[in-house]
């Protein structure tokens, strides 16, 4: 079961999604966030990529378990079905 969600269009969506939602939390962050003298790009640039994939990795983690339950969930429609 796992093999095939590793293939899956839902698993491929969750690590794409996350990755994107990173590199959007590293420059959103520092601009509504501005708790230093420093300019927005140096905010920005600031451990960016540990900044990054920090919240890639926790939005994958929730991706992960959503499209995981999803892809039970669509494999046991298809099991009832073709029953």
């Amino acid at each position: 079961m796992m093999a095939g969600f590793i293939k899956s269009r839902r698993f491929r969506l969750a690590w794409m999604v996350s990755l994107f939602a990173g590199l959007i939390f590293a420059f959103v962050e520092p601009a509504v966030n501005p708790v230093s003298e420093l300019g927005y790009l140096e905010r920005a640039n600031d451990a960016f990529l540990q900044k990054a994939l920090s919240f890639a990795a926790m939005f994958f983690v929730i991706q992960f378990a959503f499209a995981f339950l999803q892809y039970r969930r669509d494999e046991k429609f298809v099991e009832d079905v073709t029953k």
